[in-house]
């Protein structure tokens, strides 16, 4: 129980890093959007995160806070007050969002309408998820192979089941490289090492240069 309460605290300081938006801040964007070579989408450095604001026509306002591989995506209505949040990391790769933490909705008066908190979301219907999330899996990396989920060169991220064991298990791609990554499967309940490989790069059709 202690291991949980440390890792929500290490995972709530990593979100207080970056400063929560409960609106849009129009006044900045105009202000930003004056010296900005595209007026409907700003981009800034806060601290050592990428603020991105955008506010197209016929389209909600939006910030995308991106701090190495994570990121938090905030929608808002008309009016500017908060719609919804949700988080995730990404590789590389950009072939899926790994969602973390939780998904919130808001309704027009700021009430909680939906939350998703992907710590408890099963992986698929009957077979509960990992016992261990995302923050276990990074302090493990870091401590046992020097990798830091958050903020290497990461390639992707997926959770995945093994088709005859039924074993849940972490899949993390760390490029190595201009041309390999090695790829960490690890046990999404015990955080032991399943198997650690290089791998070439394959970039997906239709992702390729000139395809």
């Amino acid at each position: 129980m202690k291991s949980a309460y440390f890792f929500f605290f290490i995972f709530n300081v990593l979100n207080a890093q970056i400063t929560e938006k409960k609106h849009f801040d129009i006044k900045l964007f105009n202000e930003l959007s004056k010296t900005s070579l595209d007026s409907l989408r700003i981009e800034y450095k806060k601290n050592d995160s990428l603020v991105i604001m955008m506010k197209y026509k016929n389209d909600i306002p939006r910030i995308n806070i991106v701090k190495g591989n994570y990121a938090i995506f905030y929608e808002f209505y008309p009016y500017l007050y908060l719609k919804a949040k949700r988080q995730g990391i990404f590789g590389k790769a950009h072939l899926s969002e790994f969602p973390i933490g939780n998904d919130v909705e808001y309704s027009e008066n700021g009430s909680i309408t939906r939350k998703i908190d992907w710590n408890n979301v099963p992986f698929d219907d009957g077979i509960p998820g990992p016992k261990l999330n995302i923050l276990n899996i990074d302090k493990l990396m870091k401590q046992n192979y020097r990798v830091d989920v958050f903020n290497d060169n990461l390639w992707d991220i997926r959770l995945r089941q093994n088709e005859k064991t039924k074993m849940i298990f972490y899949e993390i791609d760390i490029i190595d490289g201009e041309k390999h990554y090695f790829e960490y499967k690890i046990n999404g309940d015990s955080g032991f090492l399943i198997s650690k490989k290089r791998k070439r790069i394959k970039i997906p059709k239709g992702l390729q240069r000139g395809k």
